[in-house]
């Protein structure tokens, strides 16, 4: 490793106001863990139930600092079947209701049927059409949650491995406290801390053809 006395800002040229990135994060990021409790009644006379609560408190500047974020996974195949068969399951509850409402009110208005043929057909064409949308609408709801799903876990590969890239600079930016500014050692350019976002995205390395 490179020693801070052979580090100089690009910007002042000088190396008593610089600090590795990590650093300056790690000694910027605390822990706060509050101790606590619950009263609940048991068999044997009320209780407490103890809790602990974690929190992360970090400084102004290891927030600006921070480590870029990990893209988080996309939802898996399971959770898209489950918010299939929701929504086609409320959608048979509906249509199920539609059925039945025809049904118990039949009786009611058999002698209005077999006076207008014409009326039953109609409400029976309609009911159809109307059951047949709702299922409609929730296939191809679901089967276009499907496909985005699944375009979304092909690119997912693709982000972690540019969040790898700018992860990796990361590590290895230095600061200058009197600049306010990042850079990496051996390099000329300097970036303010506002464009450490930008700076790390220039990091992503292009993929390789095979």
């Amino acid at each position: 490793m490179v020693s801070n006395e052979r580090i100089v800002c690009p910007k002042c040229q000088r190396s008593d106001s610089i600090q590795k990135v990590t650093t300056i994060v790690a000694r910027g990021t605390k822990v706060i863990e509050e101790h606590g409790g619950i009263d609940i009644d048991t068999d044997y006379g009320m209780d407490v139930l103890p809790l602990t609560y974690s929190s992360v408190a970090r400084s102004n500047l290891a927030r600006k600092l921070a480590a870029p974020e990990k893209p988080l996974p996309t939802r898996s195949y399971g959770c898209i079947a489950a918010l299939f068969i929701s929504r086609l399951g409320a959608g048979l509850v509906v249509c199920v209701m539609l059925m039945g409402l025809f049904f118990c009110s039949f009786p009611f208005l058999a002698a209005t049927y077999a006076q207008n043929n014409s009326l039953f057909i109609g409400i029976l064409v309609a009911g159809s059409g109307i059951i047949g949308l709702i299922l409609f609408s929730s296939i191809r709801a679901g089967w276009r949650q499907l496909r985005l799903t699944s375009g979304q876990r092909n690119s997912y590969d693709a982000r972690v491995q540019a969040w790898e890239d700018s992860y990796e600079r990361w590590q290895q930016i230095y600061y200058c406290f009197r600049d306010d500014g990042v850079f990496l050692p051996g390099q000329s350019s300097f970036v303010p801390v506002n464009q450490l976002s930008d700076y790390l995205k220039a990091a992503i390395k292009p993929k390789r053809s095979l």
